[in-house]
């Protein structure tokens, strides 16, 4: 099975494009986190991961009207690879995340967990 379940936040605006055939589509960015706390200083860390999305057909038209820079979302999608060579025939890879369906989530400030050290 091929399925990714991600909740973060948008990166950039989204834009919907569209293709020669008329096909709608549109590409941003999700940034999902997670803290962990370092052995040696013993201080909590933050890392941040970017995954490619890319949303078709209706998702891409609701998704540019409903989503924007720094809004928290729930997506689901599959993980698609592209292989291309760039202008200067270098091979390049890309890993990104067809949507299937994506929900805008609302927290309040007071709601948003507190990162805890894990129980032994």
């Amino acid at each position: 099975m091929n399925k990714a379940i991600l909740i973060g936040r948008i990166g950039k605006t989204i834009e919907l494009q569209q293709l020669p055939s008329e096909t709608l589509f549109a590409r941003c960015s999700l940034a999902t986190s997670e803290s962990y706390k370092d052995k040696e200083s013993g201080d909590w860390q933050d890392a941040t991961e970017w995954h490619h999305l890319v949303f078709w057909r209706t998702n891409a038209e609701n998704a540019s009207k409903v989503l924007q820079k720094g809004d928290l979302v729930s997506i689901e999608g599959n993980i698609k690879n592209r292989h291309w060579k760039d202008d200067n025939g270098i091979d390049r890879n890309m890993s990104e995340i067809h949507v299937h369906r994506f929900d805008k989530l609302v927290w309040k400030k007071s709601e948003i967990p507190t990162p805890q050290e894990p129980a032994i």
